[in-house]
């Protein structure tokens, strides 16, 4: 649904949601919204009246938020703030059972960042015949923890090794001077090939 809608469904009136929308303009593109994106609704106090709509606040990005406010002169004014993050280092560890998917998974990390870990390998491994029990994976991966220390966003993998039949697989990330990142073997080789394993 349209913003304005979205706001008019929250209870707030249509004039007040056209003027909160407007005030958007130049600070974020509501048509990048996304579909189940949580947005929180402020009612409150205003003058003698109770139950005002105040404003409206959503995150933009992992690392922002938007805030709407109520001006004392009834306009709004939107602005985008960003969070203040802390950036860690976590380092992973698991030994493979059924499959790096599972292992994964099993040593705390989410499902996106187990994706790009075998997504790194697929050039070198066949995980349909390559991977047994007993094999094992290292992974360090970037967080980002906001104030209240919840994890917001995974980064990028900095460092990935497999170790799969007593042979083990390293691939680091080094990003050039030109801001292009990839990810090379401790022999500068790149990890790319031209046909993937898998």
């Amino acid at each position: 649904e349209y913003f304005r809608d979205l706001l008019m469904r929250s209870g707030v009136n249509g004039a007040d949601a056209q003027l909160a929308q407007i005030s958007l303009a130049g600070v974020y593109d509501v048509r990048k919204m996304r579909a189940g994106q949580l947005i929180t609704v402020d009612f409150g106090i205003l003058g003698e009246e109770h139950n005002r709509f105040l404003g409206v606040r959503f995150d933009s990005n992992y690392d922002r938020t938007v805030w709407i406010q109520r001006q004392s002169r009834g306009d709004y004014v939107a602005t985008e703030i960003k969070k203040e993050l802390t950036l860690q280092i976590l380092r992973n560890n698991g030994v493979i059972d059924h499959s790096v998917f599972q292992a994964g998974l099993q040593s705390g990390m989410p499902p996106e960042p187990v994706v790009r870990m075998i997504n790194l390998f697929a050039y070198d491994v066949d995980f349909q015949r390559d991977v047994q029990k007993g094999d094992t994976f290292e992974t360090l991966i970037e967080q980002h923890r906001d104030r209240n220390g919840d994890v917001v966003r995974y980064g990028n993998i900095l460092y990935a090794a497999l170790t799969i039949q007593g042979s083990t697989i390293k691939l680091y990330r080094w990003q050039g001077d030109d801001g292009e990142a990839d990810y090379f073997t401790e022999k500068g080789d790149s990890s790319r090939k031209a046909l993937m394993r898998t």
